[in-house]
């Protein structure tokens, strides 16, 4: 049996941020290299879609249309990325020491059930919010571990949604805290980030693409801590177990 290396007990919202800061930091080939090589691609791909040679200079009609393709494949990108962070994470929190390919490869086959659920909590939240603020606030936040759940439970679709609300109701709260605080913190990080690399002559668009993808691994990892934070309260879930459940995918 390999033991669990993350302690599996109830922590508050700092603790969680303090360990998935470390976590993002001493592992960053898990957690934050897929995302930079994802990410860094999909911005190359912007640049070839929308720079032009001067002789051949573009209708705007064309440039809305390059820029268009070249933000949906990014934002491909990014939904591809978060399984396999997710994934990492909860691999190390199990006691797995995985490298990047282990994670890539390992991440696959919760692609589609990533992709089916979101496609079930985006409209639903975004009709929440555009009727009234409050509906689509609420539902993503009983939402807001459906990603993990898809990950480490293998559930999809409504069975996914259920399974986080489930898990949610009463934690609405410390959702909403570990959300205000993560983006404040991303925020603050990335906006540095961006005023640094104004000086550096040489790089500054690679050092861009880190810190994005030190961002968005870090609220990956916050997430999955959560996910287990709210298990350990909730069902009693120890290390152990939850090791078990990385080979089985399924909660004890």
């Amino acid at each position: 049996m390999i033991e669990a290396s993350y302690e599996f007990r109830p922590r508050s919202v700092g603790e969680i941020l303090k360990e998935a800061f470390g976590l993002c930091r001493r592992h960053p080939a898990v957690l934050v290299l897929p995302y930079a090589i994802v990410f860094g691609f999909a911005a190359l791909l912007l640049g070839l879609l929308v720079e032009q040679p001067a002789s051949a200079e573009p209708t705007p009609k064309q440039v809305n249309s390059y820029r268009a393709l070249a933000y949906f494949a990014q934002a491909t990108a990014e939904l591809v990325t978060y399984p396999m962070v997710m994934f990492g994470a909860g691999q190390l929190c199990g006691g797995r020491q995985p490298r990047i390919h282990e994670v890539i490869l390992g991440s696959i086959p919760g692609l589609g059930r990533y992709f089916l659920t979101f496609l079930l909590v985006l409209p639903a939240v975004l009709a929440g919010l555009l009727a009234f603020l409050l509906p689509g606030l609420y539902l993503g936040l009983i939402w807001f571990l459906s990603p993990a759940v898809c990950v480490h439970e293998r559930l999809r679709g409504s069975r996914a949604l259920g399974r986080s609300s489930d898990l949610s109701k009463d934690q609405i709260s410390r959702i909403l805290g570990l959300v205000v605080v993560g983006v404040i913190l991303r925020v603050l990080f990335e906006g540095t980030s961006a005023l640094l690399v104004v000086w550096i002559p040489v790089g500054g668009p690679l050092a861009m693409v880190g810190a994005h993808a030190a961002g968005e691994g870090f609220s990956m990892t916050c997430l999955v801590l959560l996910y287990i934070d709210i298990r350990t309260r909730s069902e009693g879930l120890g290390g152990e177990a939850f090791a078990r459940e990385l080979d089985s995918g399924r909660p004890r």
